[in-house]
Formats: structure tokens, C-alpha cells, sequence
């Protein structure tokens, strides 16, 4: 077969460092836009980005030149730089070390798109930390809680 096809949709997932509960409204918007544009410039597809005060959630089409691993990487340290230009309060700020990544079927994209969108509201009522651990449990994915957090 002279062609590769690919469709591998992804909902990345990943914290600030610590938690600290610093991408507030003011900047949310213009940080989803930038992550969407690193993902679009790096040949991926970007669907639904979102977050909350202290991580963020995106879905996309992985391209099929890049690993997860790398594209996560590009998108923390190309957010990384770009938001501590935008004033002196961003100076120190971090991305956790660590991710998470889930696969999605092309059946669920519209279901994990609402569920992006409805961040601020499904905060309302759980932590990151229990969001997290149940992503891991519901995708079946081993861990231990000393490695999980930073």
C-alpha cells in the first residue's frame, strides 16, 4: 500500500506545576488559542481546547509524523515561554512534568468536546486531583499516587 492513514484521536491532559491555580479567565481564552495553534503548526488537528484554573484538556488528531510524547512536549514549552512574555505575574510559571493521554473513539469526540467546554462547571463540584484519578481508573491505566503528582 503506497499510502499511510492515520486517525488517532487524542484528549491530552496535564497541570500546572503543583496545581498552582493560575490560568484564570483573563487568560484562559488566549492560552486555548495559542495551544490550538502550536498543535495546527505542528501538523495536528486541533478539536476542543479547555481547562480550568489549574490544568487544561485538549483534543486533537494526532498527525502522523509525531509522537505524543513530543507534541506534548512542544505544546508545554512553547506555552511555557509564550505566557511568561505576557507580564511579570507569569515569570515563574510551570507546567507539571508529567501528562495524561487517553484515546478517544471518533463516536465519543462530540461527548469529550462538551465535557471540555463545561470545565468551570464540572470543577464546581471535584478537584483536578479526583478528575484525574478518574480519567486513569475509567481508562483502565495502572498508577501510583506518589508519581502521579508534582
Amino acid at each position: 500500500m503506497p499510502q499511510s492513514h492515520a486517525r488517532v484521536i487524542v484528549h491530552a491532559v496535564f497541570s500546572t506545576r503543583s496545581r498552582d491555580r493560575v490560568l484564570t479567565e483573563d487568560i484562559q481564552a488566549e492560552l486555548f488559542s495559542y495551544l490550538a495553534g502550536v498543535l495546527r503548526g505542528e501538523g495536528h488537528t486541533p478539536i476542543a481546547v479547555g481547562g480550568h484554573v489549574d490544568h487544561v484538556h485538549i483534543l486533537f488528531g494526532l498527525g502522523r509524523t509525531q509522537s505524543i510524547a513530543k507534541i506534548i512536549e512542544r505544546l508545554k514549552v512553547s506555552t511555557s515561554v509564550w505566557i511568561k512574555t505576557k507580564d511579570g505575574k507569569w515569570a515563574d510559571f510551570h507546567w507539571q512534568s508529567g501528562y495524561g493521554v487517553f484515546g478517544i473513539s471518533p463516536k465519543e469526540i462530540d461527548v469529550t468536546t462538551a465535557y471540555i467546554r463545561n470545565q468551570k462547571e464540572h470543577h464546581r463540584e471535584i478537584s483536578f486531583q479526583e478528575e484525574f484519578r478518574v480519567l486513569l481508573e475509567e481508562f483502565g491505566l495502572d498508577y501510583d499516587e506518589r508519581y502521579v503528582w508534582d
